[in-house]
């Protein structure tokens, strides 16, 4: 059970998040923008489509989760979600980006539904695939090895989608306008995505087995989950750096549009420097610290400095472009190993649990985080809409008062860090009940 698993296995489990953030993160980065930029939405309701969809497919995650941890089949509990969802996600992700003839609310309408459905595919594919991470190994070293290989994978997809979104929708927009742009772009990542996805589902290899074969009823999983020590903690601290990731990350496209604009960067390169810092950071800082030091400890300390480093983009010129990269990398280096340990810390309430729900954990953690990610998103899209900012239509320059400059500031820096304080004190309270329960 604690042998160590081969690189190359690491790698075939790495690129299924790879091929999933190619278009997850389109979603997470650029779906605001899209429906107020692109097709025209007013920024609340842009907002209010996203929070909907996503939170409305998102409620598939413990469902799959339970449909997961029941499945029994020679090719193992997670690996046959992972493969058979792969071919629907990747259809549906196209048709997310195909703008409907008609009005706002048809258009409204049909993002909220296409948005919904491709999150609820997500669910089916990426919560058998988390748990996947957690059965891999039984040692806590090698599952945060696997969980580091797993983010360096998703963070290369992600710094993919940061660079060359923006000028792929521009590209194949000569070919017939803005919105036939994105779609070709989308069938492009969908294209690339499906072989990664359907590698994870058939190379790695599920080794840890519940410690029991009997199967735990529906109405007793969950509560029997929550009442794992540090469970909830951990949760919470997911959904904390889930709301942190939603301001910021919809926050930095608008900063670098509508502030930044004399600045010698924009935001394909701010993006692939702070996925290619994270991804380094992940790689070759993460597993030697948690050698030495507790992976709670870590985190927190992971957690308190990101946040403290985020609100020095408030004070920072937006044409200070050296400035601006620097704070960045250095923030990403900070953080980078929180975001694996918070999967390490998953797979570790799922042992204590016994094992018997080890998706449903994880199910459950992908569904608070996506519900914050989806809030903050939606909090962005309100906040930018109370600050004045109207979306640029045909013939009609956008309009950014004073106020949403200084919103635009707040969400890149202040609202996300008070997330991420919380984050490390949720985590830090776990280390103090371990030692409680010690003495």
């Amino acid at each position: 059970m604690t042998a160590e698993v081969r690189k190359g296995e690491k790698l075939a489990y790495a690129v299924g998040d790879m091929g999933l953030c190619l278009m997850l993160d389109v979603v997470y980065q650029f779906q605001l923008f899209f429906f107020t930029d692109v097709i025209g939405l007013g920024a609340a309701i842009a907002g209010g489509v996203v929070f909907f969809a996503r939170v409305a497919g998102s409620l598939f995650d413990v469902p799959a989760g339970l449909l997961a941890d029941r499945t029994r089949t020679r090719f193992g509990r997670f690996r046959p979600w992972v493969a058979g969802a792969a071919i629907p996600l990747a259809v549906m992700f196209a048709l997310v980006y195909v703008s409907p003839p008609g009005g706002e609310w048809v258009k409204a309408s049909y993002a909220a539904a296409t948005l919904a459905v491709f999150m609820l595919l997500v669910s089916l594919q990426n919560t058998p695939y988390s748990a996947l991470g957690g059965v891999m190994s039984a040692s806590e070293h090698v599952r945060a090895s696997i969980a580091s290989w797993r983010v360096v994978g998703a963070l290369a997809g992600g710094a993919v989608v940061s660079v060359c979104t923006l000028p792929l929708a521009e590209f194949f927009g000569a070919w017939g306008g803005v919105e036939r742009g994105w779609l070709l772009t989308s069938l492009a990542y969908a294209v690339l995505a499906l072989p990664l996805m359907l590698v994870s589902g058939m190379f790695p290899r599920e080794r840890v087995e519940p410690a029991s074969k009997e199967r735990v009823p529906i109405r007793a999983a969950l509560p029997a989950v929550l009442r794992t020590p540090g469970a909830k903690a951990v949760l919470l601290a997911g959904m904390a750096h889930s709301l942190a990731g939603g301001f910021s990350s919809n926050g930095f496209v608008y900063y670098f549009k509508y502030l930044a604009k004399g600045s010698s960067i924009g935001y394909p390169t701010y993006g692939f420097v702070s996925q290619a810092a994270t991804a380094c950071a992940v790689l070759f800082i993460t597993a030697r610290v948690t050698r030495r030091f507790a992976a709670v400890r870590v985190a927190s300390i992971a957690y308190a400095g990101a946040g403290l480093l985020s609100c020095v983009y408030f004070f920072l010129p937006a044409s200070s472009s050296a400035s601006l990269l620097g704070v960045c990398a250095l923030r990403c280096v900070v953080y980078a190993p929180a975001i694996a340990l918070f999967w390490t810390l998953l797979a570790r309430v799922a042992d204590t649990s016994g094992g018997i729900a080890t998706a449903l954990v994880f199910g459950l953690a992908c569904f608070l985080n996506k519900t914050a990610s989806a809030a903050g998103s939606s909090l962005f899209g309100c906040g930018l809409s109370l600050a004045g900012f109207v979306p640029a239509t045909e013939g009609h320059a956008a309009e950014v008062t004073s106020s949403t400059v200084i919103f635009m500031r707040l969400a890149i820096s202040f609202i996300p860090a008070v997330f991420m304080l919380l984050a490390s004190f949720l985590v830090h309270s776990i280390e103090m009940q371990g030692k409680c329960q010690k003495e």
